[in-house]
């Protein structure tokens, strides 16, 4: 073999290495460093149809906790201590507490209720549930236990101090039972919450300023192209973090845990704080 071809060849097996070094390296980090660490993701709307006493409203967004899964009892003291540095006025979840193949027990419920319940907000925490939740008998008693008031199939009105008002409305998974919608019309703002974000398209005649959806976790892996393998049931058209749709702003959480496979890529746990401003 000549100097060359014994060149060409170490070359080749240089590069070979690196490539198996760097997979193996990503692997490892989206396993053991890619599901921890709780980021807040910010965003400014511009909305003049918000009256004009919510201006500067602050919502915070999670979902997706999937407890059992990647995510334990300090995680959720992380999240709940975050979320109340933000000083929320809405607090809204989209559902998949517990992860569908933990086995829940009592005390897991009391610990839930014992954290989620600090979270402090002006107008309310709401929720909403997912499918995991179904399989979960206690889900919505962990949850009114822990001061969130149920959004599954029903309008609830806000009224600031002026007593102007939004409307926030939510649908419960697998319910494509719209009738209680009719009667949001009166409202100058709408907030929309839902689980499977591809829900959406059946109920975007509403005209919502606002439609707030986790299930996608954003793909967990965020690398262009390999992520769309990756995309789940009910949230293979919309995955991504943000969608303008007519005069829709939709925003999908990234969750905190995971769902099928623990890992995380380019896309950390996080929750969202919308500002809601009534400007142009």
């Amino acid at each position: 073999m000549s100097k060359k071809s014994k060149k060409k060849k170490n070359r080749l097996r240089k590069l070979f290495f690196i490539v198996i070094l760097i997979i193996v390296l990503s692997v490892l980090y989206a396993r053991y460093v890619g599901i921890k660490n709780i980021f807040v993701k910010s965003y400014i709307i511009k909305d003049k149809d918000l009256p004009s006493s919510f201006n500067n409203l602050k919502i915070v967004h999670f979902s997706d906790i999937h407890y059992g899964s990647t995510t334990d009892m300090n995680d959720i003291k992380e999240l709940v201590n975050k979320i109340n540095d933000k000083k929320p006025d809405i607090v809204i979840f989209t559902g998949d507490l517990f992860d569908k193949n933990y086995l829940i027990k009592d005390e897991d419920n009391k610990n839930m209720v014992n954290e989620l319940s600090k979270i402090s907000s002006i107008y309310g925490c709401y929720y909403v549930n997912g499918e995991d939740d179904l399989k979960n008998k206690n889900f919505d008693q962990v949850l009114q236990d822990s001061n969130f008031i149920s959004l599954n199939d029903i309008n609830v009105d806000i009224t600031s101090k002026k007593n102007e008002s939004i409307i926030l409305s939510g649908i419960s998974y697998n319910n494509n039972n719209s009738n209680f919608l009719e009667s949001i019309n009166n409202y100058d703002y709408k907030i929309f919450v839902l689980h499977k974000p591809d829900e959406f398209d059946e109920f975007s005649a509403y005209d919502f300023n606002l439609a707030l959806a986790g299930h996608s976790h954003n793909n967990q892996i965020n690398i262009p192209y390999i992520k769309k393998i990756y995309s789940m049931k009910g949230a293979k058209k919309y995955y991504e973090p943000f969608y303008k749709i007519n005069n829709t702003n939709f925003y999908i959480s990234s969750g905190i845990g995971t769902s099928d496979y623990k890992f995380r890529l380019f896309n950390n746990p996080s929750f969202n704080v919308y500002t809601i401003k009534n400007i142009i």
